[in-house]
């Protein structure tokens, strides 16, 4: 799996600086969308955690929890060089998400699956590792925010 983060010892959690270590020059890029999603405009609150299988056996590991009041936004993981972002959407949001306008291949569309018989959530995922790709990730955030 190419996203499987790089903190995975529960035991363990992850400090400032072996994050900087692992992220390198996207480290900044890290810090700046930490500031953005925590500010006034967005009130997104960011829990670390150890999470068991977010998405499949092979990705327990320490994440953020992005939260917009109680509701789930996204989750983040690190990566050598890079972060990951992760929406889970349900399946009937994928028409609006492909109307947003956004970079073509700037986020991936995931298998279907499921967490209970009856919804079917799709995974889409950034990779970020420059300021460049804020744009659209922030698009999609807006769009997550005012889902039902």
């Amino acid at each position: 799996m190419r996203n499987k983060p790089l903190f995975t010892d529960k035991n363990i959690e992850p400090t400032r600086d072996g994050i900087k270590t692992v992220l390198k020059d996207s480290y900044t890029v890290f810090a700046e969308l930490s500031e953005i999603l925590t500010s006034e405009k967005y009130s997104l609150t960011m829990n670390f955690n150890f999470h068991h299988d977010i998405i499949d056996k092979d990705t327990s590991g320490w994440y953020f929890r992005v939260v917009h009041k109680k509701k789930t936004i996204f989750w983040l993981s690190f990566c050598e060089g890079y972060f990951v972002i992760t929406f889970f959407f349900l399946t009937r949001h994928l028409e609006d998400i492909a109307n947003i306008d956004t970079t073509e291949d700037s986020f991936t569309v995931g298998k279907e699956f499921w967490r209970d018989p009856k919804v079917i959530y799709v995974p889409l995922t950034f990779e970020i590792n420059s300021k460049a790709q804020l744009e659209d990730l922030l698009k999609i955030v807006e769009y997550r925010i005012k889902c039902k």
